[in-house]
């Protein structure tokens, strides 16, 4: 199969990247080639890169994912995260037409519902964004489900890994450098790995049948907590496994989100259901705690 890979350098680019198989070819295009903030450019690269490569699916994993700079940068976000989609999904529509089937596989968040109840999220649910971030990638969703195209959107959350920055690298940073910290717990979510949405991705590129069952889908390991619980989980699952950090006296302490202040209104309720997804792919989901700790492990 041949996998055209949008985004190589964010967390699940990487990830995806790093996990190819035999009988795979993936070419790998950055944001120097296929600028998302420059649609004369991306529109010329993007004609160019599949005309020279005619894969069989493109996976987007080009965004703007700075949730609060985004509250300053609406225009820029909605650039990258939304009209730029528009170019993507007109080209891939176009070399349908012309060549053979291209699926997009594009990746959404949890961010396009308003975090209201305790039920997971399920696909059907209708989405309501509480901040810029939130209402970029639900445009993005509207214009790739309109575009006429097979698709496979994946909406994803709570995304870390050993690359990049993200929360389980900076909470390891501070315990590395001892003291205490403060971390939100009223905020219910489902910590997902990079690594994670890899392996499912890959699951896809076995079977080309797959690729037909355009539709949006929630991926999210098995579990929920909050980032508290997901900070203390990072604590004790380092300490196990490193005597320096046994040695550091690091404390996590639970607070509020109305006493930590943010640019961009947060979601109180992250948990997504996968039923849908697990029933369509035949996809076997792990626990959060399973996935968290191979990934820790690897940062000991």
């Amino acid at each position: 199969m041949k996998i055209l890979l949008l985004g190589r350098n964010g967390q699940v680019g990487k990830s995806i990247y790093h996990k190819k198989k035999r009988g795979q070819e993936i070419r790998t295009v950055g944001r120097e080639t296929l600028p998302f903030d420059d649609g004369y450019l991306l529109l010329k690269n993007f004609q160019l890169v599949l005309m020279e490569f005619k894969p069989d699916v493109v996976v987007n994993a080009i965004a703007y994912t700075n949730v609060d700079q985004a509250e300053e940068e609406k225009d820029l976000a909605f650039k990258i995260n939304g009209f730029s989609l528009e170019i993507i999904a007109s080209v891939i529509r176009k070399f349908n037409k012309n060549f053979k089937p291209v699926t997009l596989i594009h990746f959404s968040t949890d961010y396009v519902f308003d975090g209201s109840g305790t039920k997971p999220w399920v696909p059907s649910d209708i989405p309501k964004p509480l901040n810029t971030y939130g209402h970029s990638k639900l445009y993005g969703e509207q214009v790739i489900i309109s575009a006429d195209i097979p698709f496979i959107i994946l909406r994803i959350s709570w995304i870390y890994s050993i690359y990049s920055k993200n929360f389980l690298l900076s909470i390891f940073k501070r315990i590395k450098d001892g003291g205490t910290l403060r971390v939100v717990s009223d905020q219910i979510g489902t910590p997902t790995s990079a690594t994670f949405v890899s392996e499912f991705c890959h699951h896809l590129f076995k079977n080309f049948n797959y690729l037909e069952k355009t539709g949006v889908y929630h991926l999210s390991p098995k579990g929920v907590a909050s980032w508290f619980d997901f900070a203390n989980y990072i604590l004790l699952t380092l300490k196990k496994g490193s005597t320096l950090i046994q040695q550091r006296s690091s404390e996590i302490r639970p607070i509020l989100s109305k006493d930590y202040s943010t640019m961009a209104k947060r979601p109180k309720n992250s948990r997504l259901d996968s039923t849908l997804l697990v029933n369509s792919f035949d996809f076997e989901i792990s626990s959060w705690k399973t996935l968290a700790e191979r990934e820790i492990k690897k940062l000991i």
